[in-house]
């Protein structure tokens, strides 16, 4: 029965969704925005709470006015994810393209596998679901595999239909490993999440506050020596997003975990302090506290 169901909104829910044109889908992303936000309040209390620890120098009206930007992007994206299913090569490539390809191209006629590092911000799902049409690297992502199969199928041939390579979560860090000859490889890592482990943390100063992030980027690069590059995704408006890319270090031997993720986080950070309507506020990012016999380092 449940798989039934599943097939059923698949079929009926969103299958049409991705194929009606945007302005129909922008018309329900507004409607959606009136639900969430006056209506049913999803995670107002997360959000307005990290708004308030990340600018404690705003004002209660200027935090309102943020808030309510993010759930109007909110809504976008959740219809812009629907819509993948229903775009072109073409179509998706005209709303979400690199600025700067050649940063891909130098490291790739280097022969150099390479990691890429963002964050939830702005419309990360497009960027990872177009980045693969743009380059010759082969892409590889980390998917957490759903525990409705329907569901599960559904979004992996959307969000893999251009390129990417999906690999769950316990199968990964084996992809990460560099094998001679293959055709190099561009890893992508989300690296924004709360870790689960508080002593396996890189713990900074992040939007004023002792924020920690997941190690695993920084040391992937430097045990196998990939370049590390960081996604920075730009509204240029509604529908259409660009990703410039820039590069955090093509020698990751030569600097360190901490250095690599200091300066990720840096750049996402200014990203967010310039336009911070656009990251997942949504995100109960801030539950864990740095432990007090934290020792900095992964090996330790």
């Amino acid at each position: 029965m449940k798989n039934f169901f599943s097939k059923l909104v698949i079929l009926v829910v969103l299958n049409p969704l991705s194929r009606l044109p945007f302005g129909v889908i922008y018309f329900v992303s507004d409607g959606l925005f009136l639900l969430i936000y006056y209506l049913v309040g999803y995670r107002k209390k997360v959000v307005f709470n990290n708004l308030r620890n990340s600018f404690p120098e705003k004002s209660e009206g200027e935090i309102k006015k943020i808030a309510k930007e993010f759930y109007r992007h909110f809504c976008d994206l959740i219809v812009e994810a629907i819509k993948v299913a229903g775009l072109s090569r073409e179509e998706m490539m005209k709303r979400m393209h690199i600025e700067n390809p050649e940063v891909f191209e130098d490291l790739y006629r280097k022969n150099k596998n390479i990691i890429v590092m963002a964050g939830h911000y702005n419309n990360w799902e497009w960027a990872a679901t177009a980045v693969p049409a743009f380059i010759n690297h082969r892409c590889k992502g980390i998917f957490n595999p759903l525990k409705n199969k329907e569901f599960n199928d559904y979004i992996s041939v959307s969000r893999s239909k251009f390129g990417m390579e999906l690999v769950s979560k316990r199968k990964f860090y084996n992809e990460l490993i560099p094998v001679s000859g293959e055709k190099p490889k561009a890893v992508f890592f989300l690296s924004d999440q709360l870790p689960k482990n508080p002593y396996k943390t890189f713990w900074t100063d992040f939007l004023n506050q002792e924020t920690g992030f997941p190690y695993g980027a920084g040391v992937y690069a430097i045990k196998y020596d990939y370049p590390v590059v960081f996604g920075e995704v730009h509204k240029e408006k509604r529908g259409y997003y660009k990703t410039r890319m820039k590069v955090i270090t093509e020698y990751p031997l030569k600097t360190s975990q901490d250095e690599i993720l200091e300066k990720y986080s840096q750049l996402l950070e200014q990203q967010i302090v310039n336009n911070p309507q656009f990251w997942l506020w949504s995100h109960k990012r801030w539950k864990r506290s740095k432990p007090a016999d934290y020792e900095s380092g992964f090996d330790k």
